[in-house]
């Protein structure tokens, strides 16, 4: 079955019309084609379930940032949980569910926690768009470093990245993180040689 756009209201204004198409030709047509998955007559046995939760992860991250509440400045959590809360479609859902909390469960155990709380939380600069009318129109983002001689990423924090590592493996960030600034790596041994992982050998999906 081929990809079905958004209806979209007669009253939504065009550049929203537009983000929302680019959203559509970035996201939701992969999507859609993962959502077929697994095909194991052309040996494809993966479903895709991460790549899928992640892709939409980002759509609602986006959309939320971009198009709901312009006042909630900085707020990444209140935009995400309050964008699900206020417009997924929960009467679809089995009855019970608190859509706050659950929209919270989702940001805080779905999205993707090496994007969001490391490399967001490393980044000090907000980037901005001009958009200039014309046929097409001409997106331009601004500088990120701007005038100030700030770097745009803050410093590299080892016990951060463990805790991002224990939500990421499930291994207690006790076992990942060594104070002052010992994490745990599996790309070493303890003799500081590489970790060559045999490819060959690390199980696969059966096949038919």
């Amino acid at each position: 079955m081929a990809y079905k756009s958004l209806s979209l209201d007669k009253a939504t204004p065009q550049r929203v019309r537009d983000l929302i198409l680019r959203v559509e030709k970035s996201s939701f047509s992969d999507v859609h084609s993962m959502l077929r998955l697994p095909l194991k007559n052309v040996v494809l046995g993966a479903g895709c379930n991460y790549a899928i939760a992640q892709v939409l992860m980002a759509v609602i991250g986006g959309v939320s940032a971009t198009l709901y509440e312009p006042n909630l400045k900085n707020q990444d959590r209140a935009k995400f949980t309050g964008v699900l809360a206020d417009y997924y479609p929960w009467n679809q859902e089995p009855s019970g569910l608190n859509p706050g909390k659950t929209a919270d469960a989702i940001y805080s155990m779905f999205r993707n926690p090496l994007t969001h709380d490391l490399t967001a939380t490393l980044m000090n600069r907000v980037p901005k768009y001009f958009i200039m009318d014309g046929n097409p129109k001409t997106i331009i983002q601004a500088p990120l470093q701007g005038y100030s001689t700030k770097p745009v990423f803050d410093d590299w924090n080892q016990e951060h990245h463990a805790q991002i590592l224990c939500q990421i493996t499930g291994v207690p960030v006790t076992k990942l993180f060594c104070p002052p600034d010992q994490v745990w790596t599996w790309l070493k041994k303890p003799d500081g040689s590489n970790n060559r992982m045999r490819v060959k050998k690390s199980s696969r999906p059966a096949t038919e």
